[in-house]
C-alpha cells in the first residue's frame, strides 16, 4: 500500500482506514467547502428530532449558536483533520446502500473518532459522491460532546440559501 503524508500520523505511525477512502475523500472535501453551513439535530428516545445547534462556515471564520434564542458566534475557522496523533477519524467503513438515484449518494457506516470522543456513525453522501449531506452519529456513554447520546448533521452547500432540509 503507498500512503502519503496526510495518510499517517508522524507521532504514532497511526493509518486512514483504507476502507473508508471514500467516506474520507466526501468528508474532506466537504470541511474544504469555503462556504457551506449545517444543522445538528438531537435524536430524541420517541425517535423524533430537535433542533440544538447551527453553523456557518466561510473562508476565515465559523459562525455558530445553539438555538435556545443566542446569538451567533464567531471564531476563526479550523477545519477538523481525517487524522489524529491518537487514531485515524473514521474507521471500518461498511456500505449499506450505493447510490440509488440521481438525487440520493451512498450510506455508510463506521466508527468515528474526534479526540477525545468516539462513537458509531452512518454517513450518506451527495448524489455525486464528492461531500457528506447527512451524518447520524451516537456517542459512547462514557463521554460525549454534547448532552445527548446521539445527533443527526445535515449540510447545506448552497452560500445563496440560508434554509435547510429536514432530517
Amino acid at each position: 500500500m503507498t500512503t502519503s503524508a496526510t495518510d499517517v500520523s508522524a507521532e504514532t505511525g497511526a493509518y486512514l482506514d483504507p476502507s473508508c477512502s471514500v467516506v474520507n475523500r466526501a468528508y474532506s472535501n466537504a470541511r474544504a467547502t469555503e462556504v457551506y453551513g449545517g444543522q445538528i439535530f438531537e435524536v430524541k428516545s420517541d425517535g423524533t428530532y430537535a433542533l440544538m445547534r447551527e453553523y456557518r462556515f466561510r473562508k476565515k471564520s465559523t459562525f455558530s449558536r445553539w438555538v435556545n434564542g443566542q446569538l451567533w458566534n464567531e471564531k476563526p475557522r479550523v477545519d477538523p483533520p481525517l487524522l489524529y496523533s491518537s487514531g485515524a477519524r473514521f474507521t471500518s467503513c461498511r456500505l449499506i446502500k450505493g447510490p440509488t438515484s440521481s438525487e440520493e449518494g451512498s450510506h455508510y457506516t463506521a466508527k468515528w473518532y474526534g479526540a477525545p470522543y468516539r462513537g458509531k456513525v452512518e454517513l450518506w453522501l451527495t448524489s455525486d459522491e464528492s461531500k457528506l449531506r447527512k451524518i447520524l452519529a451516537t456517542y459512547d456513554d462514557y463521554l460525549r460532546p454534547a448532552p445527548y447520546a446521539s445527533q443527526v448533521e445535515l449540510f447545506n452547500y448552497d452560500p445563496d440559501n440560508t434554509e435547510f432540509p429536514k432530517p
